[in-house]
């Protein structure tokens, strides 16, 4: 994932902020120190196998919050993807 990355600045991803929706592998970014990179839910996969795997920001938790999130669990039923959150400021 893209971001200003340093001894000092990570990235999280809780052991219950991941799920799989529609075979699609969604994993949720949380804050680890210093805002290394956007934070939401990202998906890793690909349109079929013979496209290649990407990664995209593909939920924002909040209009324009992408900073000091800290997302606790994803969990599906059916098509319908339940996400906890919260602010970490």
């Amino acid at each position: 994932i893209r971001g200003d990355y340093s001894p000092s600045k990570y990235l999280e991803v809780y052991p219950n902020a991941v799920a799989n929706l529609n075979g699609i592998q969604l994993f949720g970014v949380s804050n680890g120190a210093g805002n290394p990179c956007k934070q939401g839910i990202y998906s890793l996969g690909r349109y079929d196998k013979n496209y290649p795997l990407s990664i995209n920001l593909e939920y924002v938790i909040s209009p324009d919050k992408t900073e000091n999130i800290e997302i606790g669990m994803l969990h599906t039923i059916g098509s319908e993807l339940l996400i906890s959150w919260k602010n970490s400021n």
